[in-house]
């Protein structure tokens, strides 16, 4: 969408394009960061990765709510403006001042969504640290046998 807003120059073009990038929009763009974040939610609950025990994990949690709250708001409503101006055949300044908006705005949905993908892959920041006294799963495994705990340096401990 980005690309097609921002090469599009065709002004008997623009509405045709608008509507399209609209209904994209409104039925693919917004619905899919909440099966991301459904899946990174499940993912965090039913995995030793956790909710908030890496830095990686909170910064992609922190990106995805933030698109996910802006992008509705920004680059959305700047489609519909833009599909609004050119069916009613407005162009010029002011057309090109919303498309503009949009465009810069799409450009950092895309860099900040191919920073959370750079950020799975590599997880480049390491666990942070527990409060003190709290024990978490992830430290604890139980012996079937023996009922003892075993912690994550293999040192046994009473149950």
């Amino acid at each position: 969408m980005l690309l097609i807003s921002w090469t599009n120059q065709v002004p008997s073009q623009h509405y045709a394009v608008n509507l399209v990038m609209e209904r994209i929009d409104q039925y693919v763009m917004i619905p899919v960061p909440l099966v991301a974040i459904a899946t990174g939610i499940l993912l965090s609950w039913g995995t030793l990765w956790g909710f908030l025990r890496w830095y990686w994990v909170l910064f992609k949690q922190i990106a995805t709510y933030t698109l996910m709250l802006l992008a509705p708001f920004t680059v959305h409503e700047w489609i519909v403006q833009m599909t609004g101006l050119s069916r009613a055949g407005v162009g010029g300044a002011w057309y090109a001042e919303v498309q503009q908006r949009h465009v810069l705005a799409s450009t950092v949905v895309v860099v900040v969504g191919a920073a959370i993908v750079t950020v799975s892959v590599l997880k480049p920041w390491g666990r942070r640290v527990p409060p003190a006294g709290s024990i978490s799963r992830s430290k604890i495994r139980r012996n079937a046998a023996s009922e003892e705990v075993i912690d994550r340096d293999g040192r046994m401990g009473g149950p």
